[in-house]
């Protein structure tokens, strides 16, 4: 069982205060006052009112309207999870964020930020609701999925890795691409593990490019546990290796063997949409909610 420590050791806010922004991604840290956290466990979506006269609304909305100045873009994270089951709510589905209106808009619209607020220590021996959630903007990179990749990491030892894509991606397909990928993730989590919260970790790092020279970043580190997803990988086979001999070994999803339908085709939208989609509710109605009509 993950203790209650070593989750709240992979919060964002916890491990990114380890590394560099050159080994990550630089981002802003936001607390989420009772007013957001009251509007995000609302069952329904709504236009927000960015001169509200609530003190608290008002200092969120002008705290995330200073990193959009910033950088421009976001992508928008919890402590432990991103809004992918809402992305529908974004206008290219890649979750990045321009307006404040954007990321109000996937604050209402994920139960993965739920989970994290009422559900990230299920699995602990002290469940119970997170004290003192915190929204993190990080700086917006597109990412291409055939440099995203897994890892596997025991007694500060990587001992598995594998493509985070379900798909097939040809870049990966020539021997000497997938050797190149192998050798630069060895070497950088030789370089991090170090410097990570925990001696057990899944740690999700970005290749920009794959060439033997790249200087990967991490995008995430995961407890060690179950309800870190082990995508190509079972946690029994992971749990079987140990802390692994000294290669560690990579899969690859190879042509016409895609192993995944998205795990969020089955996520529950926003009673209003669903409302619409039935008849329940008027289209018009459901436009002027979301501030297009």
């Amino acid at each position: 069982m993950v203790t209650r420590e070593e989750v709240d050791l992979c919060r964002l806010r916890e491990w990114t205060k380890r590394f560099p922004d050159s080994q990550t991604f630089p981002t802003a840290f936001i607390p989420l006052p009772d007013a957001v956290l009251k509007v995000i466990r609302e069952d329904s979506i709504f236009e927000p009112d960015l001169q509200t006269e609530n003190e608290e609304l008002r200092s969120f909305f002008d705290a995330v309207q200073s990193s959009l100045d910033k950088w421009g873009s976001v992508f928008p994270k919890l402590d432990w999870s991103a809004p992918l089951d809402a992305a529908f709510m974004a206008g290219d589905r890649a979750l990045r964020c321009s307006t404040v209106r954007d990321i109000w808009a996937l604050l209402q619209g994920s139960d993965n930020f739920m989970h994290d607020l009422d559900h990230a220590y299920d699995e602990t021996e002290v469940p119970g609701r997170t004290v003192d959630p915190t929204l993190g903007l990080r700086q917006w990179k597109r990412l291409d999925d055939a440099g995203e990749v897994r890892c596997f990491i025991k007694g500060r030892r990587l001992i598995a890795a594998c493509q985070r894509s379900g798909m097939h991606i040809p870049a990966l397909t020539v021997a000497p691409a997938r050797d190149v990928v192998q050798d630069v993730v060895v070497r950088f989590t030789r370089e991090i593990s170090p410097k990570l919260p925990t001696p057990d970790a899944v740690v999700d790092i970005y290749l920009p490019h794959i060439t033997p020279t790249t200087r990967p970043r991490i995008v995430d580190v995961n407890p060690w546990s179950p309800v870190t997803d082990g995508l190509l990988w079972s946690w029994g086979e992971v749990d079987a290796m140990g802390e692994g001999g000294p290669d560690a070994e990579f899969r690859f999803v190879e042509e016409g063997e895609d192993r995944f339908i998205s795990r969020y085709k089955d996520s529950q939208y926003p009673v209003e949409v669903t409302g619409a989609l039935t008849g329940d509710v008027d289209v018009n109605e459901l436009l002027k909610l979301m501030g297009v009509g």
